[in-house]
Parts: C-alpha cells; structure tokens; sequence
C-alpha cells in the first residue's frame, strides 16, 4: 500500500515493536480529518504488520487503543483490538481509558465497539470520572447548548 504514512519495509523492519506501536500512536493524530480514507486504509495496512505494541504510549501519554478513539474511524479500533497484547482497558497518563474518551467525544460508533468488545464500563480516571459520566457531561452540554441557542433564536 502506498502512502505518505506507510514507511518502507526496510525502515520499518529496524523499528522495535515500542517504536511501531509509537510510530502508530503518533499517526493517529495525523487523522484529525474523517475524510482521509486513504491515510486510514494505510493505517490498518500497518497494523496487520507482525511485532507492534500496542501498550506504548505517544508523546501526549495516550495509548494506541485512546488515540485511535480521539483521531481514527471505529474499524481502526477493532484492528487495534485484534494485535496480541491489546488492553481494551488500557488508560492514558491520567487514567483515560478508550470508552472514556469515546464518550468524552461523542462518538457513538466508537462506544459501539468498545462495549461491544467488553471495556470496561466502571473504571475512573484520576478525576474520579467513569465513560457513564464523561458521556452525561457531553449531554448535558449539549442540551445546555440547544437552550441557549433557543433563547438566542438561534434555532
């Protein structure tokens, strides 16, 4: 598959399984764009590559698993749970979790998955915060939102 993000055999048979799960951590953030179908079809061309580790963790503290949830379409995240050694609980430096941030986000197709492949649904950052809560935060904020907009007649 060629992309701008897949690197060469070569270069990619000289990296530790730490340093392409890094490689594929920092990638995620590159997909902040929904419409880079290409990009996304050369990520999963680099997960099913043998010896990558899932649990290393990118320069923002996030995992994998996490940062696939904040930047990648939901069949990256399935990917990702296929590669041996893949934590779905697996948290972030601050105890974020993939649920977590899914819910935190929004993204219904990603929580989808996630409960669909068992995360767990009780586990706390270090704010004390659950997906359960994360997910009435963005409720409530938005119901907040839509209010405030009729208000404004803005709708």
């Amino acid at each position: 598959m060629n992309s701008k993000f897949t690197p060469s055999d070569d270069y990619w048979a000289k990296l530790t399984p730490q340093e392409r799960g890094r490689y594929l951590c920092d990638l995620c953030e590159r997909f902040s764009d929904q419409n880079r179908y290409m990009e996304h079809l050369s990520f999963i061309h680099l997960l099913t590559k043998a010896h990558i580790d899932p649990s290393v963790k990118g320069f923002g503290g996030f995992p994998l698993l996490v940062n696939a949830t904040r930047f990648c379409e939901p069949q990256i995240l399935q990917e990702i749970l296929k590669l041996p050694g893949a934590d779905i609980n697996i948290t972030s430096d601050d105890g974020t979790t993939a649920l977590m941030m899914a819910a935190h986000m929004g993204k219904i197709m990603h929580l989808n998955v996630l409960i669909e492949k068992k995360a767990n649904l009780d586990l706390q950052n270090d704010n004390g915060d659950t997906a359960l809560v994360e997910l009435l935060h963005i409720i409530k904020n938005k119901s907040e939102l839509e209010v405030t907009s009729l208000k404004s007649g803005a709708i």
